[in-house]
């Protein structure tokens, strides 16, 4: 009997007309692609929501790639150098020009390609102030520099000032850069050394954004300072100093550092790039726990030497962990580990984190705030007599961030460059 079935089995599948196991075949196809397309359909839903539960239930133990596993706590954050092993040291080129004086204060940014009125508009309007500190800045290589931002650098580095006022400090950043698609990205070989032949390391992390990859530059340059330093960090492009960014901070302030709040409206979770941010390096869970939080800027921070030294190695750790390429993934770092409390639970130097909020602190961070429908200058931000930005108390913000969002500010801030930079031009030339 078993054999007379298996014969009748192969018998009938026999019988089957070529042209009838065609269309089987193509019945089935056209069922998994419409299970495919029901399947990218509840995927693109989720994502558009931020509702991965049902998503996650048809598929198992597969894990959503936007999710990464749970990180393992650890109690201090590593060097950045400690990824290319224990030998590994920083060795940064000499500065093209400038000297650091390790008992003073440090303004840190990156500035590659800058022209000399961005500069100028950055440095000029810092010295004007009344700073005393240093100002370091990542410029392109020495060989590729303009000519005349290499004068107005040497201008600025306190070679003949007895080493009063503000000392600028330019490294040029050997970095290595390729084309992804219409993003950049860039990896440092000549940054880490092997400590014992002096040799350069190669960069094994994967080229990142240079908004990524500053912080291993800051932490490298915050190597030449001391305890007794207070260091702040600021987008180079789009700051402006109306006052003296360390007016408002205590003298004694080495394991404490400051965030900066962008406009509280909307929150986090309803913002959708730093929404993006933290799903992309964190996942929905954080995202949910952080959620109404206010977006911290991952442009402008200020901390004691020892609280930033630590900073600088999270934020590098935190790429590490999560492998984030999307520009912008600095910023998702920065909220993940501020709003859950990782950087104060997991760093012995730093003590205390104080939040200065938008248009009530040292820093005035635009962006959000000039995404409302009327102009700065209806709300009261801008002067109507002076054209300084204001905070709601009617006192000068001391540091504006973001200022080319909103269109007149912009022109503004476009026609102090230029007024910074001639006046610095016929200085140069008169005493030339």
């Amino acid at each position: 009997m078993p054999r007379s079935r298996k014969k009748k089995t192969q018998s009938s599948a026999s019988s089957s007309t070529p042209s009838e196991n065609g269309a089987n075949r193509k019945r089935q196809g056209c069922t998994v692609q419409v299970l495919y397309c029901i399947l990218a359909l509840n995927v693109w839903i989720s994502a558009k929501t931020g509702d991965f539960s049902q998503f996650k239930r048809k598929l198992g133990t597969i894990r959503w790639k936007q999710e990464p596993a749970p990180q393992q706590v650890v109690t201090n954050f590593d060097k950045p150098s400690d990824l290319l092993g224990s030998n590994a040291t920083v060795q940064l080129p000499p500065p093209i020009v400038g000297v650091h004086r390790p008992d003073r204060d440090a303004v840190f940014a990156v500035a590659l390609g800058y022209t000399v009125q961005h500069l100028a508009r950055f440095v000029g309007s810092l010295v004007e102030t009344g700073y005393t500190g240093d100002i370091v800045l990542g410029v392109l290589p020495e060989e590729h520099l303009d000519p005349t931002v290499r004068d107005f650098l040497s201008c600025h580095s306190g070679v003949n000032n007895n080493n009063e006022g503000a000392h600028v400090i330019a490294y040029g950043m050997d970095i290595v850069c390729r084309k992804f698609g219409r993003r950049t990205r860039c990896q440092a070989p000549r940054l880490y050394a092997d400590s014992t032949t002096g040799d350069y390391i190669p960069d094994d992390r994967l080229p990142r954004e240079i908004a990524q990859l500053r912080f291993e530059y800051y932490w490298a340059w915050l190597l030449q300072y001391s305890s007794k330093s207070r260091i702040f960090v600021a987008d180079g492009r789009d700051v402006y100093f109306q006052r003296n960014p360390f007016e408002l901070i205590p003298s004694d302030m080495d394991t404490t550092l400051y965030v900066f709040e962008e406009y509280s409206h909307p929150p986090l979770r309803h913002q959708n790039s730093n929404r993006l941010w933290i799903r992309a390096t964190r996942g929905m869970d954080v995202l949910n726990q952080i959620g109404d939080k206010t977006v911290l800027c991952s442009g402008t921070t200020v901390g004691g030497y020892s609280a930033m030294e630590s900073y600088f190695r999270a934020m590098v750790q935190s790429f590490d962990e999560t492998q984030c390429l999307i520009l912008g993934c600095d910023q998702g770092h920065m909220n993940y580990l501020v709003h859950t409390g990782r950087l104060l639970q997991n760093s012995t130097q730093i003590q205390h984190i104080e939040y200065g909020k938008q248009g009530s602190s040292l820093v005035n961070t635009l962006g959000l705030y000039a995404n409302e429908h009327k102009p700065l200058r209806a709300y009261g931000v801008l002067d109507n007599t002076t054209n300084q930005v204001l905070n709601f108390d009617g006192s000068v913000s001391p540091v504006v961030h973001q200022f080319d969002r909103e269109e007149e500010l912009k022109v503004i801030m476009e026609q102090r460059a230029e007024e910074l930079f001639q006046k610095w031009n016929e200085s140069f030339h008169s005493s030339a």
